[in-house]
């Protein structure tokens, strides 16, 4: 997602050659093209005057042909004027389509959107709204699953900062799946995770006060140990306490190891809403089960939305 001012202002090469979505807040539009056969593209232009808003209906327009050269070749005017000809059909040789899409479902950068006050019960609405509205500034990928668990460990299983204004997007075109909860609230901000099914889990910032002191959120690095001068060897015991401690120890050390990446991603959506310590002992009730221990959570969850 690229937003500029104006498209006149974009270089020919750069808007040939950026597959993205453009954002232009003069004509107001989205803009974005495919390549076909040969000469021929496909411009999809939509009509951003009416995003969300409710009730409202928004055009894209659909040009098809050869339009590097109509854009940039057969006319000396701006890109902006020749979409206009577009517009009102004045191009030969172009097949002109058009569809409607829900305005509410349709997202647009430069909406102006009131802030919101924090709501009793959070709803992907507020999120998005809030991002739009300058109160959330601030998210990041705690962690994100795919089929393929070597992908995900050489890329850090997604974790890293996210752009807040195209994850709003998200959650206005393609809200499917995701869902949102307090993690924790401060006088300064409200902590959100705000997560796609149980695969994909981000955290979010609600900024309550200007300037607001939020938490580092560091990925995770390997623990430093600190040399320490060896000590006194401890009296021997008998070999039965030394095999039961060796075989807690090899448990302990061993459960990180052998969690598959669906049992950490659901041990991580746990530990967001119980908390560490709370979740690692009930984690111990269990006999270290994070599969009995997610199932009985997510009842806990469920039994609070039908409330």
């Amino acid at each position: 997602m690229i937003i500029r001012d104006s498209i006149n202002e974009v270089p020919f090469e750069e808007l040939a050659n950026t597959h993205e979505d453009w954002y232009f807040r003069t004509e107001n539009i989205r803009f974005k093209h495919y390549r076909g056969y040969g000469d021929e593209l496909s411009v999809h232009v939509t009509d951003l005057t009416d995003a969300l808003k409710p009730g409202k209906e928004v055009t894209e327009y659909i040009f098809t042909g050869p339009l590097w050269d109509v854009l940039f070749s057969t006319y000396d005017d701006p890109v902006s004027e020749v979409l206009q000809k577009l517009f009102r059909q004045e191009v030969r040789n172009i097949e002109y389509q058009t569809h409607t899409h829900q305005s509410i479902r349709v997202f647009s950068p430069f909406v102006e959107v009131k802030p919101i006050k924090p709501p009793a019960k959070w709803t992907l609405a507020h999120v998005w709204k809030a991002i739009l509205a300058g109160q959330i500034k601030r998210g990041q990928t705690d962690q994100r699953l795919t089929d393929d668990y070597a992908f995900d460990m050489a890329n850090n299983y997604g974790r890293g900062e996210i752009d807040v204004i195209a994850f709003a997007r998200r959650l206005i075109e393609d809200r499917s799946g995701w869902w949102v909860m307090v993690d924790t609230e401060t006088d300064e901000y409200i902590q959100l995770g705000v997560n796609c099914h149980h695969f994909d889990c981000k955290t979010l910032f609600f900024e309550k006060v200007e300037n607001p002191t939020l938490p580092i959120m560091m990925e995770d690095e390997p623990e430093t140990i600190s040399p320490q001068e060896p000590e006194a060897p401890a009296p021997k015991r008998s070999n039965v306490i030394n095999f039961a401690e060796r075989v807690a120890e090899k448990r302990v050390k061993s459960f990180d190891e052998s969690l598959t990446p669906e049992q950490r991603l659901k041990l991580m959506c746990v530990q967001q809403m119980m908390g560490r310590e709370a979740c690692a002992e009930a984690l111990m009730k269990l006999d270290f089960d994070v599969d009995e221990l997610f199932r009985v959570a997510a009842l806990v969850v469920e039994g609070g939305r039908s409330k």
